[in-house]
This record gives structure tokens, C-alpha cells and sequence, in this order.
């Protein structure tokens, strides 16, 4: 049902296959769908030796993904490299989509506040950064932010008075920061840091305490994609990819 499910809702895509149901040879037990050849999604090399673009490629698993969060709600929690391979139909690559035994759906009221965090993110808009992480039950927005799309957001002046660990970051992350580094610190700082990182700790466990229990799922298939395409090193921009799909699906319904 949920690889049927997946098929019809993400028909459009011609990028996307995904393996018919063999009815006849499937029980409550046992699962036959049609055999495909394909590469496997981390075989990088020889998805380039294919003549296929890796570029292409990310960002179409990136739509597709982008689709079902921001959209249909209907979301595939499992696509590891195991449960995605490439081929080539009518000389473009196309994804092949496998294993659709555990989905996460997201009611519209998450999802609706999931498209509108996603986007505040990409464009550095502090207030809908708050306004959507309190829909979804979270106050440590910024926090949950980072978390939820692996992507750091600086702290604004109130909050950089009240968070040590910024200084040990730019604007893409944590700086280069070693044991030999921490060792120079004087011991006050040292002992600030170490308490810096302890409730940093507390914080994150909070959010995930208080945030709906579904984004957890969700969590795991944007951290699974987000390391396929940092192993593909194809330079696409995961975050801005996906927030043009999450403008339309805040106002989808």
C-alpha cells in the first residue's frame, strides 16, 4: 500500500520509479515487487562512469524528498543507499525508490509550520524562525532550527550575551577547534565551555522532548539524504533546494 501510495502521489516526477507490486506473489508475509537493474545511489564512480550527473541527481532526490515533507505529507523514513539505485531512461538518470515499509505522515498543521520554519531558516527571518517553532511546541527555536536542517544559525546579540559557544563558531559552524586549542584556554574559559556544552546538551534534549514526535522520522530521512549528497560532493545547495519547495507547500492546505 505505502509503495502504491508513493507512486500515484509522486506520479509527476518522471525521475522517479518506483517498482510495481506483484499482487499474485505477495502475502501478508511476503513482498514481490519487479526486479530492477540499477546503481547503487553511493556508487559514486560508477554513477559518473555511467555518464550520469551527480548534480542532477541530488536534486532530484531533493525534489522528490521536498514533495513528500512539504506536501503530501507522506513521508518515505528509510532512504538509505541500500533503498535508492540510478539507472538510465531515454539517456537521463532516473531514481529508483525501494523499500517503502516504514512512512511517517504529517497532518497539515505540522507540515504547514515544518514548510514555513524551513524557509524563515534559509532566509535568516529570526521572528517566523520563532512564530514557527512555537507552532510546533518548541521554544529553543533557534535550536531546533539547527537541528531540524543541520545548518547553523548564528545566535542574534541577545542571545550571543547567553551563549559561550558561539565564539567558537562563524557563519558555517564550529571553527577549527582542537585539544590542543582547548588546552590553551585559561581554566575559567575551559570551565565555561564545559558547562556551555552541558546545557547544550540539556536544550537539545528538551527540544526533542517537546517537539511532536513525528519530526523524529522526518529527522531521520533529512540527515540520511543530507549525507548521501555530502558523499556525492556534487556542490548542491540542500537547504535553498528545498525551501523552493517549501514556499508552495506552506500554502497547499
Amino acid at each position: 500500500a505505502n509503495s502504491r501510495r508513493c507512486a500515484e502521489e509522486l506520479s509527476q516526477f518522471r525521475y522517479l520509479y518506483v517498482p510495481a507490486v506483484n499482487s499474485e506473489l505477495t502475502s501478508q508475509r511476503v513482498l514481490t515487487t519487479e526486479f530492477i537493474h540499477g546503481i547503487k545511489i553511493s556508487d559514486r564512480d560508477t554513477i559518473q562512469a555511467e555518464g550520469m550527473s551527480l548534480v542532477d541527481i541530488d536534486k532530484q532526490m531533493l525534489r522528490i524528498f521536498s514533495e513528500q515533507i512539504f506536501h503530501t505529507g507522506f513521508v518515505h523514513a528509510d532512504p538509505h543507499p541500500g533503498n535508492m539505485m540510478v539507472r538510465r531512461v531515454d539517456n537521463n538518470p532516473q531514481i529508483v525508490l525501494l523499500d517503502h515499509g516504514l512512512y511517517e505522515f504529517l497532518p497539515s498543521r505540522i507540515r504547514s509550520a515544518l514548510c514555513g520554519l524551513w524557509v524563515a531558516v534559509v532566509e535568516n527571518n529570526y521572528q517566523e524562525m520563532e512564530r514557527y517553532g512555537a507552532e510546533l511546541n518548541v521554544e529553543d527555536y533557534r535550536l531546533f532550527a539547527m537541528a531540524l536542517t543541520q545548518r547553523y544559525v548564528k545566535p542574534t546579540k541577545e542571545q550571543l550575551e547567553k551563549d559561550f559557544l558561539a565564539q567558537f563558531m562563524n557563519k558555517k559552524g564550529p571553527k577549527k577547534f582542537d585539544r590542543k586549542a582547548f588546552n590553551k584556554l585559561p581554566e575559567e574559559e575551559k570551565e565555561k565551555l564545559r558547562a556551555s556544552i552541558r546545557e547544550f546538551h540539556d536544550r537539545m534534549f528538551d527540544v526533542f522532548q517537546k517537539m511532536p514526535p513525528k519530526l523524529m522520522l522526518i529527522m531521520r530521512n533529512l540527515n540520511t539524504i543530507r549525507s548521501i549528497i555530502k558523499d556525492h560532493e556534487s556542490g548542491v545547495e540542500r537547504s535553498r533546494e528545498m525551501a523552493r519547495v517549501a514556499v508552495s507547500g506552506r500554502y497547499s492546505g
